[in-house]
């Protein structure tokens, strides 16, 4: 051992203090290669009962009246046995010491909690600029608990800027041999479950689906194309192009299909959603602006109410009058007095005195 004049100590070296201008340095060398039995300090203590300090050490500040303050420290409880124990860090708010962190006999480890129930247990908010979560075991890999009462969000996912085409903000991903009735999503109140959705697409509910519009509307293609129609047209089956459409040029016609509908409330198609030749499980799912560009589909409300073009040329229209195809293309009219089978597009819900215009229509077409 050596200790030089500003009160550095060296065991097992010559060298005092390894930073320039050290003090009171305590530097311990050991002069062998590392083996398991062998420690370079070693802390003893003595207790007799379990979750009290065994041993200790304190990190100190000394102010200007020469005072010290306990500013920070590691101590080690002792568990149910000597040869079980919990490794304790404590830090000083300004006011006293407070455990902030322990790394308890099963390797666990506790930040505001001095009771680990996992391997990372915190108590209160964490922020991290990447979590990367490998799971090979049969378990839960995230648990999120909350317990009183929840004012903000649970989980909250938010971007400064809207992800480009092609990503997801939010992603869940399985293999490709996943069973038909996997449960990607599930939400249970207590035990029951409310909403879930499966492997193979499909969606339950206990309860409604509420959407933006008050209609069903499917995409269908319109044989002249988008730009040749708008919402609120009338729309009748192409005698030109198979599953096309056109908006009505004649009137009471057989071919009456539906309505362009403004903003359907529940929208079908046949085609997939996805941008085509993505093929990379991130792709961007169509919007019907997507729909009307690539294969000229546009949304036609065939049930529900929905905005439509009218025409008085068959009188002045009220609430409740019957609605066939006019002669004005894209528009309905008041239905004659005994209408075809097959013409009706549906009821009117508003008053039209005369000209043109758009009133609500309850679709249903018979």
């Amino acid at each position: 051992m050596r200790i030089g004049p500003a009160g550095n100590v060296g065991i097992g070296t010559s060298t005092l203090g390894i930073f320039p201008g050290a003090s009171r340095y305590l530097t311990l060398a050991a002069t062998e290669f590392y083996t398991a039995d062998m420690a370079a300090l070693e802390l003893q203590g003595a207790s007799l009962s379990s979750s009290v300090p065994v041993v200790r050490i304190d990190f100190s500040s000394v102010g200007a009246n020469g005072t010290p303050s306990n500013i920070a420290r590691i101590h080690v409880e002792r568990g149910a046995t000597t040869a079980q124990g919990d490794m304790v860090f404590l830090t000083n708010n300004g006011t006293a010491l407070k455990e902030t962190m322990r790394i308890d006999k099963n390797g666990n480890v506790g930040i505001g909690t001095s009771t680990p129930g996992s391997k990372l247990d915190v108590a209160g908010s964490v922020a991290a600029t990447d979590v990367d979560i490998t799971k090979t075991t049969n378990a839960t890999a995230l648990d999120i608990q909350h317990s009183g009462l929840l004012t903000n969000p649970l989980v909250n996912i938010e971007t400064s800027s809207g992800p480009p085409f092609g990503t997801n903000l939010l992603q869940i991903k399985a293999g490709s041999a996943i069973a038909a009735d996997a449960q990607f999503v599930e939400c249970l109140s207590g035990t029951d479950v409310k909403f879930r959705v499966n492997g193979d697409g499909d969606v339950t509910a206990d309860r409604q689906f509420t959407g933006g519009g008050a209609d069903f509307a499917e995409m269908v293609e319109v044989a002249e194309g988008h730009a040749s129609v708008e919402p609120g047209d009338v729309m009748v089956i192409s005698t030109t192009k198979d599953r096309a459409l056109e908006k009505c040029t004649e009137a009471n016609s057989t071919l009456i299909f539906g309505i362009y509908s403004t903003k359907p409330g529940f929208l079908g198609s046949e085609r997939s959603r996805n941008a085509p030749n993505a093929g990379n499980g991130t792709a961007k799912i169509f919007d019907e602006q997507d729909m009307k560009e690539t294969y000229n589909e546009v949304p036609v409300a065939v049930v529900g109410i929905v905005p439509c073009k009218v025409s008085a040329e068959n009188g002045p229209v009220k609430p409740g009058d019957l609605l066939v195809t006019s002669a004005t293309p894209g528009h309905a009219m008041k239905a004659p007095a005994n209408p075809k089978v097959g013409t009706i597009v549906g009821k009117a819900l508003g008053s039209l005195a005369s000209g043109t215009g758009m009133i609500k229509v309850f679709v249903t077409v018979h």
